[in-house]
């Protein structure tokens, strides 16, 4: 089998030598290698050419050998890398594919729009009394409250348009979905369910006629494997999304206008009439550009507007949008690491996703106390921002707060310290080392008397981490130190 794939590759190989053995006057050793790929299909023993092979290997220098190895693998590889791909593919689709998955997304998503009003009318109270900024507080919670409105009026609108997602298989706001590497399938395509589709398959396969081939019905294989499970979180990441984005437009458009109103001497109610008007026609505005400038993101164009205020609000409403549903785009080295994931065949097996689990361990940091310590909040915090500022005060507040709940409350309350692991507060101590010597699970609770496993961070999925880590610093110029933390994981690993 592997002489007939050396034979099946060999002009490939003759391209790859004449290419690297020109200017070198090494024709003759070229030849003699051609020849023997050429006589594998009569009859050459296979370990005769690897011999022969690793004979001219040797003659050549450090260099050259990395080059021609690159070009002797790179057709071999090709099939194998698809297939691994599409192994990494089902194996997303299959742990999609629940109803837990879709309950938990869409729960998630949901509190997040729930708890965010909450959040920063708490952070408007604290630009009140903290940072003593009395108007930008007012304003804060007007621009909170009409959020709040904008997020209840554009449900209807943001329904329509993830439906119209799940329809064509794709997002219209933006590119980033909770599926990483959604837009780029590797089992047939996501086909729109409408009309125009089936009469187009149908020409396709009628022209076609006996001619039609495994790759040709391999293609329609993605629409029903993905129906239920990645196209279906597109969807809901578009509707969730889009609530968020209309929201943060209108919030922050109807406190502007209303000013602006107030000022040119209307009555309130006139006022907070017209701003709505405006509001609604300024979310409008902002949606259509946001829009077509992903659609032109994602057909490979040049997106071209002259509607700067449009721009501005999109900018800023996007990344809320992406924050409500966990798909900002990662720091630096973390994205480094998502790449190495999606790049890598099969890496995906141990690692499913990585953007969505940062941002979700980065949004429970921030609200916690020990919030400082996320890079995310403290960029808030020194912003500069008096809105940033307050708002990031208000997540350590929220934090703090549920500590001290949790490791006070008594055993018969719920989430108690106490009631999870079945000790009093006084025992703690005592009853932790009872269960570490009775054999515990470590990073576990006790649900009805049986240990649930809540650690959630795999052991492979640190060695990632690792590797995210030697490159950055590499890229830093700390090579000694990437070194050094190399051969410890190597040691470890070992």
């Amino acid at each position: 089998e592997a002489v007939a794939k050396l034979h099946g590759t060999h002009d490939n190989y003759i391209k790859s030598m004449t290419a690297f053995y020109d200017g070198r006057g090494d024709t003759g050793r070229a030849l003699n290698m051609h020849k023997q790929f050429a006589n594998f299909a009569d009859g050459t023993p296979a370990h005769k050419a690897r011999e022969t092979f690793t004979e001219m290997m040797s003659n050549l220098g450090e260099k050259e050998r990395a080059t021609f190895a690159l070009g002797f693998i790179k057709h071999i590889k090709r099939g194998a890398v698809w297939t691994m791909r599409a192994l990494d593919e089902l194996f997303i689709n299959s742990i999609l594919s629940g109803g837990k998955t879709q309950i938990v997304n869409m729960g998630m998503n949901t509190a997040m729009l729930i708890v965010d009003p909450i959040e920063r009318l708490l952070a408007s109270g604290v630009r009140a009394t903290i940072l003593g900024d009395l108007k930008g507080a007012k304003e804060h919670a007007i621009n909170t409250i009409a959020t709040a409105m904008g997020n209840l009026y554009s449900t209807r609108d943001s329904l329509k348009l993830a439906l119209r997602a799940y329809q064509k298989g794709y997002t219209f706001l933006d590119t980033n979905t909770t599926v990483e590497g959604a837009q780029k399938a590797v089992i047939g395509n996501d086909l729109s369910f409408d009309m125009k589709t089936l009469k187009r398959l149908s020409v396709f396969f009628k022209e076609k006629g006996d001619k039609v081939t495994f790759a040709d019905y391999l293609g329609l294989i993605g629409t029903p494997l993905r129906l239920i499970s990645t196209r279906a979180l597109s969807a809901e990441d578009e509707l969730f999304k889009n609530i968020s984005f209309r929201g943060k437009v209108f919030g922050d458009s109807y406190g502007s206008y209303l000013n602006k109103n107030l000022d040119e001497g209307m009555s309130f109610k006139l006022a907070a009439a017209k701003a709505f008007q405006q509001s609604t026609e300024m979310v409008e505005r902002t949606v259509n550009y946001q829009i077509h400038k992903n659609n032109a993101r994602r057909d490979g164009t040049v997106f071209i507007s002259n509607d700067p205020e449009a721009s501005l609000f999109a900018k800023e409403a996007l990344q809320k949008g992406r924050e409500m549903t966990f798909t900002q785009d990662l720091d630096q080295g973390w994205e480094h690491l998502q790449r190495s994931v999606a790049a890598i065949p099969l890496a995906r097996q141990v690692a499913p996703f990585v953007r969505t689990p940062m941002n979700l361990i980065s949004a429970s940091l921030q609200r916690s106390p020990i919030a400082p310590l996320s890079g995310r909040w403290w960029d808030d915090f020194t912003s500069g921002n008096p809105e940033r500022k307050a708002q990031a005060l208000a997540r350590w507040g929220i934090g703090a707060g549920i500590l001290a709940y949790v490791m006070n409350a008594p055993e018969d309350w719920y989430f108690s310290i106490a009631n999870m692991r079945g000790a009093s507060a006084d025992s703690w101590s005592q009853a932790m080392n009872e269960r570490e010597l009775a054999g515990a699970i470590q990073g576990s609770i006790t649900v009805k008397g049986e240990e649930v496993q809540i650690s959630r961070l795999d052991p492979i999925f640190t060695t990632f981490e690792g590797i995210a880590t030697i490159a950055e610093l590499h890229k830093s110029g700390k090579s000694e130190e990437a070194d050094e933390l190399f051969s410890m994981y190597a040691l470890a690993l070992g």
